[in-house]
Order: structure tokens, then C-alpha cells, then sequence
């Protein structure tokens, strides 16, 4: 990175480049699978901290499809090895559960306290019961019931709830 900010002209730049070189040096993949996303990745919890210590991180993410299973595990084992967890679900929205059709997008949820853990337990739970229609879903309104200690990332404008916030539906 610093390679990239040294070729920035004084001049024609506003931006601190000893700032940058500073502060944003750190890349964290949010998009690392564990071998709890079946059919996703063959990588194991130790597998992921590993990569993060080897690398030199200070942040070790966990990110696993429509469940939560190993985040406990995964946490204990960031703060022993003196890492930052970062937990989170990739899960499938719909615009209703009362639909039953097949179309759905996927966003990626991170709880940003204990709470924002709770909250999407609960909505992982819903989405494999009330929600469940050929693979777990929740929908906007239940999403948005749970959303206060979330943090959403989204993925291209062919998300759902992407093309509802650029038309202003939300």
C-alpha cells in the first residue's frame, strides 16, 4: 500500500498521505468461509487464525453461510491468540417470507455487540423456520425488527435490497 501512496504527487493530492500509510495499512477479508459453511469452504478455525497471526493482522474474520456454528469456538480462540474476532452470517432476503417463490439475494450480517449477536440468532433461527422455503430466508420487516446492533454489507446492485434502497423504497 505505502508503494501506491508514495506515488501520489503533494501537490495534486489534499489527502494526509502519512495518515493513510499509517492507519489503513490493514486488510481484513470479510468474505472467509469456515468448513461451517457446507458446500463453501474446507477451512478450519484454526486454518483462519493462522492466516491472520501469520499475516501479521490484529483482526480475524469468520463469516459463514444462513448459520453460527463454531462462532464461540472462533471467539475464544481470537482472544487467546490476542486477535479481534469478527463474526458474522451471510444470509438469503426476500421481499416477503409469504411469498413462496425461490427468488432471493444474499447480505452479509456482523453483530457490532453481544446484543447484535443475540438479535441475529434470532433471525437465523426465523429464517430456518417461518422463513424457510427450499433454503433459510428472512425478509425486510423481520430484518428490520433486528437490525439496531447490526452492521449490513451488501454486495453488487443486483442485491434486493440494493435495487430497494437505490429506488428509494426503504
Amino acid at each position: 500500500m505505502t508503494d501506491r501512496i508514495d506515488r501520489i504527487d503533494d501537490n495534486s493530492c489534499p489527502i494526509d498521505k502519512d495518515l493513510i500509510a499509517t492507519r489503513y495499512t490493514e486488510y481484513v477479508d470479510l468474505d472467509i468461509h469456515s468448513k461451517y459453511s457446507i458446500q463453501s469452504s474446507l477451512l478450519s478455525i484454526d486454518d483462519i487464525i493462522t492466516h491472520s497471526i501469520d499475516n501479521k493482522l490484529s483482526f480475524a474474520s469468520f463469516i459463514n453461510d444462513n448459520a453460527l456454528y463454531g462462532s464461540i469456538k472462533f471467539y475464544a480462540k481470537c482472544v487467546e491468540k490476542d486477535l479481534k474476532p469478527i463474526i458474522g452470517v451471510q444470509v438469503n432476503i426476500c421481499e416477503s417470507l409469504a411469498r413462496k417463490d425461490k427468488n432471493s439475494s444474499t447480505l452479509c450480517l456482523l453483530p457490532i455487540n453481544l446484543k447484535g449477536y443475540q438479535d441475529l440468532c434470532k433471525l437465523i433461527t426465523i429464517s430456518y423456520g417461518a422463513g424457510f422455503y427450499y433454503i433459510p430466508r428472512i425478509d425486510f420487516e423481520t430484518l428490520s425488527q433486528y437490525s439496531a446492533n447490526l452492521i449490513c454489507l451488501l454486495s453488487g446492485r443486483s442485491n434486493i435490497l440494493t435495487k430497494s434502497v437505490l429506488n428509494n423504497q426503504l
